[in-house]
């Protein structure tokens, strides 16, 4: 009787030493997905959290951030306990598109090998596109020449759509929200 009162007691010791192993794995895979997250909003790609109910899966693990990669969307599920280091994040509010593990870690992979390049190439071209929406919120004149209204402001905020990966009317409504149109002055007015 003591031998196996002895077993269990070492066995439940074990449980508890692999149990901490795995959640020091998960806090650390979580402090890089929210790293990933955060740079992805930095690149003007679509981030955030969501809950999602999963059968089988208990409740406290329903909360997950989803990252719109160049080569597609991943996600990782993280537990209550860890939402810490996900606060600040947007609200996720668009679907999951079906992708499986297998999948997801084949879009990082590409993403990695493939995405440097592709934000390398892009990024100049998306830097120039954010600071002239940027320009057009602050300068009441410049929304005038070229805001609601105008080509250059349907070219402008299709392209940082496409970058956010945003719906167009949903980013047009954004941005217009606040904005101001100044007539730009003419010698007439003046």
């Amino acid at each position: 009787m003591s031998s196996l009162i002895a077993d269990y007691a070492s066995t439940t010791a074990a449980l508890a030493e692999m149990t901490a192993r795995k959640d020091a794995a998960y806090l650390e895979r979580n402090h890089c997905v929210a790293l990933i997250a955060r740079m992805a909003l930095a690149c003007g790609w679509r981030a955030g959290t969501a809950r999602t109910a999963i059968e089988g899966w208990s409740e406290d693990w329903h909360g997950c951030v989803y990252v719109h990669l160049p080569t597609g969307q991943v996600s990782w599920h993280y537990h209550d306990s860890q939402a810490h280091l996900f606060a600040g994040l947007p609200a996720y509010t668009f679907g999951w598109d079906g992708h499986d593990t297998p999948e997801k870690y084949r879009r990082v992979d590409a993403a990695f090998t493939d995405g440097a390049r592709m934000v390398a190439a892009v990024l100049p071209a998306q830097r120039a596109v954010e600071y002239l929406v940027r320009r057009l919120q602050a300068d009441p004149r410049l929304a005038w020449l070229i805001g609601p209204g105008s080509q250059s402001y349907e070219l402008l905020t299709t392209a940082l759509a496409a970058q956010r990966q945003w719906r167009v009317d949903e980013l047009q409504a954004e941005i217009e929200r606040d904005l101001k149109t100044t007539p730009w002055p003419t010698s007439r007015q003046e």
